[in-house]
């Protein structure tokens, strides 16, 4: 990756996690140190926008870890990591990239536990689930 674009994801990093930045702690503190840049933008951000945001919104808490959310979201972010990992010696890198971290969520996006918790709404007829809107 050129210097100039893993600099920009480390910023973005660095500022989701901040003090003032909008991810909880706890949340980025599972994103591996050690994966590329893009690797760990890429997997907190489609953690926050496409889990966490929607779930907080219609069930507010003061910290994540006080939320029904928080242990299957932790099981699933180790399924993910390990994935990604996976995926990237089966690709011979010596890195995880996004793209690495983006097969691992189409791969496992089905069996992952927060899926189960149907956020989004119902895949059937059936009724949603307590403290959906």
């Amino acid at each position: 990756m050129l210097p100039v674009y893993d600099q920009f994801f480390r910023d973005q990093f660095q500022r989701a996690r901040g003090p003032d930045g909008f991810v909880d702690p706890n949340l980025a503190g599972l994103i591996p140190d050690h994966w590329r840049s893009d690797a760990q933008v890429f997997l907190l951000s489609s953690i926050v926008n496409m889990v966490v945001a929607p779930f907080m919104s219609v069930n507010p808490s003061r910290s994540l870890q006080d939320t029904p959310l928080w242990p299957p979201l932790r099981e699933d972010v180790a399924t993910l990591i390990e994935r990604a990992e996976a995926i990237s010696r089966d690709r011979e890198r010596d890195y995880v990239s996004a793209t690495s971290v983006a097969i691992a969520l189409g791969q496992l996006a089905p069996s992952l536990q927060t899926t189960g918790l149907q956020i989004w709404g119902p895949r059937s007829s059936t009724p949603p689930p307590a403290g959906a809107p």
